[in-house]
């Protein structure tokens, strides 16, 4: 939730360019750089169905996500070079509407941060949650929702590693199911 309000203004007062991939992909990897490691990815999925984003692939390093008329609705993920532009596409994620996911829709429908219910990955075998803000313009229309994501195994690692020290344990329970 933290990384959701401390970047949301970016958005909100366009400081950001919602039109500009290679300023989304600076935005993005620089927050995911002074991000904890137990964060899969940082992303903005707006009300027309346009996603980008930036998550840490397998070997942690950062890849800029792109859904957009460009990529024909699927989840593109890209390269980033030292200036963090996306330079080159190396994996496809298959079609992806952030708009049917439920982070995107609780968050919408709440008109204030929700944090999701335990879901699937779409793309990688693991269970994920994810902190999600409703984004609005100056004139207070809502533009999209801005989500940070994280899996449960990156925070059972995270978990198991601060709990060993201290000799305890824990319990995720999501109080649904």
């Amino acid at each position: 939730m933290q990384m959701n309000e401390r970047n949301r203004y970016a958005l909100e007062k366009g400081i950001i360019d919602l039109d500009s991939p290679d300023e989304m992909a600076r935005f993005f990897a620089g927050v995911m750089r002074g991000a904890d490691e137990t964060i899969y990815s940082f992303s903005f999925g707006s009300a027309d169905g346009r996603y980008y984003g930036v998550r840490r692939n397998k070997e942690n390093v950062l890849e800029f996500m792109r859904s957009d008329a460009s990529t024909h609705g699927e989840s593109v993920y890209y390269a980033l070079d030292e200036e963090d532009i996306s330079v080159y596409p190396v994996f496809s994620g298959g079609v992806f509407d952030a708009r049917q996911r439920d982070w995107f829709i609780s968050a919408k429908n709440m008109q204030h941060p929700v944090f999701s219910p335990v879901y699937k990955h779409f793309v990688l075998q693991d269970l994920a949650i994810s902190a999600a803000s409703p984004v609005y313009d100056r004139n207070g229309t809502f533009i999209g929702v801005l989500g940070t994501h994280s899996t449960l195994a990156k925070i059972n690692k995270e978990l198991r590693e601060l709990l060993q020290e201290k000799q305890s344990v824990a319990y995720i329970v999501e109080k649904n199911t």
